[in-house]
């Protein structure tokens, strides 16, 4: 484990859950490149709240209506889109949890085994959000672990069900399923 970092405002203490060695021993490293930093750091972070997250979570908590489910769909590629153009791509050299990291090979694994180009877009979309809340967000990042941490235990008794029916006649084509075991197989370890 390495030893406590700060960056900016920012203290990155040793925990398992970060992975900082792997940034901040990069050659050219600096705080600006990190994404957590860029999300939160000013002119930006004035930016991201009301341009990018306050919009999602508005369009999130209008309601059940077709229209809300629609202007959801919108926004959740809308902000996928502002995060890449003003903020970047969370990636493993620009972010610093472990389990980020691991979301990472997974949303790479899913963009790999699923194949129905209508859905692609926004499953990707939905991905990279998660991925650059959970990596810059402790609020949410805590909640995503607990809830993560809630569903293992389940699995682990038996009460969370992990496939227990065949996939609907209209994912079958577009799901690559023994790609996807493999992928959990050996751990996605030639990504890591």
């Amino acid at each position: 484990m390495s030893e406590q970092r700060t960056i900016g405002h920012h203290v990155y203490p040793p925990t398992p859950h970060i992975d900082s060695a792997r940034f901040f021993s990069q050659p050219g490293f600096s705080q600006g490149k990190l994404f957590s930093h860029r999300m939160l750091s000013f002119p930006l972070r004035d930016y991201v709240i009301k341009n990018i997250k306050d919009p999602l979570r508005r369009s999130l908590t209008a309601g059940s209506s077709f229209y809300c489910l629609v202007k959801v769909f919108i926004t959740i590629l809308v902000t996928a889109w502002k995060i890449r153009k003003h903020v970047g791509k969370v990636t493993k050299e620009n972010s610093v949890f472990r389990n980020v990291h691991v979301f990472l090979d997974l949303a790479e694994l899913v963009k790999e085994c699923h194949h129905n180009q209508s859905r692609e877009l926004m499953l990707n979309s939905a991905n990279e959000i998660a991925i650059a809340i959970v990596e810059h967000d402790p609020y949410w990042r805590y909640i995503f672990y607990r809830m993560v941490t809630y569903l293992i235990r389940q699995a682990e008794v038996g009460r969370w069900v992990l496939a227990d029916e065949p996939p609907p006649k209209a994912l079958k084509p577009c799901w690559d399923e023994e790609k996807f075991e493999g992928g959990i197989s050996d751990g996605f370890s030639s990504r890591c």
